[in-house]
């Protein structure tokens, strides 16, 4: 025959004139428990990429033979990059046009490679590349706001809805 489990009550030495409250002790061990699992969970998103650089995060879409790699959640003040891969023959070159309210909530640092000139039309920013063959732009951003960030990128008449969220 195998013992019975004592429980806590049972357990406890009442020599002393002191207050125990052991359904208060009960009510702590299922409240740790439950910050401990809310605690792995968030470090569980946080490796998959929820909050920035990860499978949660990164973003490809592709349209046409164009290309295109971003993260969808990013840090304030972090240099994101934006993935362009254009496949095929460019005859004409690359075109890639940002939205002017797109850009306001980014700081351009650097472009590779260098686009050959740019211009400002209906309220788009176009970035020309001169191109033949298979070509690979990177845009590097730093966002300058927080929050949910919507925009639409066209590159060489494929249009690519882009949607990003930068925590603070």
């Amino acid at each position: 025959m195998m013992p019975q489990k004592k429980s806590v009550e049972e357990v406890v030495n009442a020599d002393l004139e002191i207050e125990e409250h052991i359904h208060l002790q009960k009510t702590g061990w299922v409240a740790q428990r439950i910050g401990l699992c809310i605690m792995l969970v968030f470090v569980l998103l946080a490796l998959l990429g929820l909050f920035g650089d990860g499978i949660l995060s990164k973003r490809t879409t592709v349209i046409k033979d164009v290309t295109l790699e971003y993260e969808r959640f990013y840090r304030h003040e972090g240099t994101m990059e934006l993935k362009i891969e254009v496949a095929g023959n460019n005859t004409t070159g690359v075109d890639v046009a940002f939205p002017v309210d797109y850009l306001k909530h980014f700081e351009i640092r650097s472009i590779l490679p260098e686009p050959k000139g740019n211009r400002i039309e209906n309220g788009n920013v176009h970035y020309h590349f001169d191109a033949s063959g298979p070509t690979n732009i990177t845009y590097y951003f730093v966002p300058r706001e927080v929050g949910a960030i919507a925009g639409a990128i066209e590159v060489n008449d494929a249009i690519f809805s882009v949607n990003h969220f930068i925590y603070p």
